[in-house]
């Protein structure tokens, strides 16, 4: 029988049951496949979620500059505070010879 006659042989009633019937399979459907979609959405956002934190793990750490060791406080003997003090010392020289000269 196809389904055209078999629907006209079926009561009132019985016809109000099947649509019910497939409204509430529809419904069904239709939620299942909302839930899906919310769950590929949560999914994605924990993807987002992971990236952005594997993101900042990727960031470079700022090396630490390292501290000059300071052994040279009061230490007026190191090699480069007696050649400056040289290298002042005939600046003021030449400066007065120019000077008395003049």
């Amino acid at each position: 029988m196809r389904l055209r006659q078999h629907n006209a042989m079926l009561t009132a009633f019985q016809q109000t049951l099947m649509k019910s019937k497939h409204e509430r399979i529809e419904l069904g459907r239709k939620k299942e496949e909302e839930e899906e979609e919310e769950e590929e959405e949560e999914e994605e956002e924990k993807k987002k979620k992971e990236r952005k934190k594997k993101k900042k793990k990727k960031k470079k750490k700022k090396k630490k500059k390292k501290k000059k060791n300071n052994n040279n406080n009061n230490n007026n003997n190191n090699n480069n505070v007696l050649l400056r003090r040289r290298s002042r010392r005939r600046r003021r020289r030449r400066r007065r010879r120019r000077r008395r000269r003049r």
